[in-house]
């Protein structure tokens, strides 16, 4: 996702919040996630126990860290969006598109 010309404390709690959503739905389906999550408003981290990578947690928010590691963090998120679709049979509208995904699963799953 392109957040080129968002504030970054807005775009940090936004994420935070689809955080929260995606750890309530993946507990409320009994659903153990593929990346675990912290939901911490707008501190929000992703970990990544399974790559290979030294750094397992990615923050969900850019202020003051690495704009690459961010964007894998919301890579991830959306790779557990992406999981809770799966589950519910439901196909991916686009990867890169958080809230439209979170959307289809509210409304279809």
């Amino acid at each position: 996702s392109d957040y080129a010309g968002y504030d970054e404390d807005v775009v940090a709690t936004a994420l935070g919040c689809v955080t929260h959503l995606v750890a309530l739905a993946a507990a409320y389906l009994d659903l153990p996630l593929r990346y675990s999550v912290r939901a911490a408003c707008s501190r929000s981290v992703v970990r990544d126990e399974i790559s290979q990578q030294a750094a397992t947690r990615y923050p969900l928010y850019a202020r003051g860290t690495d704009r690459g590691r961010f964007e894998y963090a919301v890579f991830l998120l959306n790779k557990n969006v992406e999981q809770l679709l799966h589950s519910q049979g439901l196909d991916i509208v686009t990867l890169r598109h958080t809230l439209p995904n979170l959307r289809q699963l509210l409304l279809l799953g």
